[in-house]
């Protein structure tokens, strides 16, 4: 016989996966309220929604998982050219920004579609020696979605404006003198 506070615990963590309960109370309120008192009810009931929910998010986001693999790829094509066969460190925050890289560009691509961003993406790492300097050193995800904004308009508008080259020194200054400050206080 299993604990009851153990399948409590298990019934919970299913409705938070859900995002149907922040709390067991609130999932027990739920539960009563669609008339499934006993645990074995509510754990199917959980179950089908699971069930319902991945066949619902799979039809929303078309595979994500697989969009956001070949943006990875196009990427590790592009750092290991740029970094003569290195990989890419990738961690967890690397991967998020890759989200916001491709949620960024299809908003901003001209067909406002998937496959408009991936080109986008391709597009903007082939010709990364465009940039200026200071933006070619930039090759972390994080550090090109910061930078994301200023690398489109380059790219729409042509690096010569005054306003981004400008922006591309003054930070590039800025890198160097904090540099130079941690040299110091290590020096010291």
């Amino acid at each position: 016989m299993t604990d009851p506070n153990e399948d409590k615990v298990l019934a919970f963590l299913k409705a938070i996966k859900l995002g149907i309960a922040e709390t067991w109370q609130t999932a027990e309120i739920i539960f009563r309220q669609i008339g499934l008192e006993e645990q074995d009810e509510q754990e199917e009931a959980l179950d089908e929604a699971i069930a319902d929910r991945k066949a619902y998010l799979n039809i929303v986001y078309g595979g994500c998982a697989k969009k956001h693999q070949e943006f990875m790829n196009v990427y590790f094509h592009f750092y290991q050219t740029m970094n003569k066969g290195i990989k890419p460190l990738i961690q967890q925050p690397d991967a998020k920004v890759m989200k916001s890289i491709m949620s960024y560009l299809m908003r901003e691509s001209h067909t406002k579609d998937y496959e408009g961003a991936l080109q986008s993406w391709e597009y903007i790492l082939n010709n990364w020696e465009k940039l200026p300097e200071y933006y070619q050193r930039q090759t972390k995800l994080t550090n090109i979605y910061r930078n994301l904004n200023e690398i489109l308009t380059g790219f729409r508008n042509g690096f010569t404006d005054p306003k981004t080259k400008k922006r591309a020194e003054s930070q590039e200054r800025e890198e160097l003198t904090k540099r130079a400050r941690t040299m110091l206080k290590r020096g010291q």
